[in-house]
């Protein structure tokens, strides 16, 4: 079975290094490519043939394009159909989720203020996309 690739885009260097950490936590044999705005990022997968990432966690709140600008685009990339995205913000009012599904996330949380939450809430996530 081929590595799982799992980017996370989030322009808070502190949440892109607890996520990269989490989930090298979680599965040492992930590739996890961190992104610190969302333009680099759909410029980059866009470019990347090769990838095809199986988890996209978004930061909702980014300045200069948006998380919920960035899902729309990354959802027009045909490659990433099957590819599970996450939206995630320190928090996340309702009216914002339901937008956010309606656009193709599969998941809208709000970022645990623990550690240890983080484990749970991402465990989670990839166990019920085996």
């Amino acid at each position: 079975m081929e590595p799982k690739t799992i980017v996370v885009i989030d322009d808070d260097l502190d949440d892109l290094d607890i996520m990269a950490d989490v989930i090298s936590t979680i599965d040492p044999n992930v590739n996890c490519v961190t992104y610190k705005d969302a333009q680099t990022a759909i410029r980059e997968i866009s470019e990347k043939e090769s990838m095809t990432p199986d988890f996209i966690f978004i930061d909702y709140n980014m300045p200069g394009m948006r998380g919920d600008e960035c899902l729309v685009k990354l959802r027009e990339i045909a490659r990433l159909n099957d590819s599970v995205i996450v939206m995630i913000s320190t928090s996340m009012p309702l009216i914002a989720t339901a937008k956010l599904y309606e656009a193709g996330a599969n998941y809208a949380v709000e970022k645990p203020s623990r550690l240890a939450n983080y484990y749970t809430l991402l465990k989670s996530i990839f166990r019920n996309h085996r």
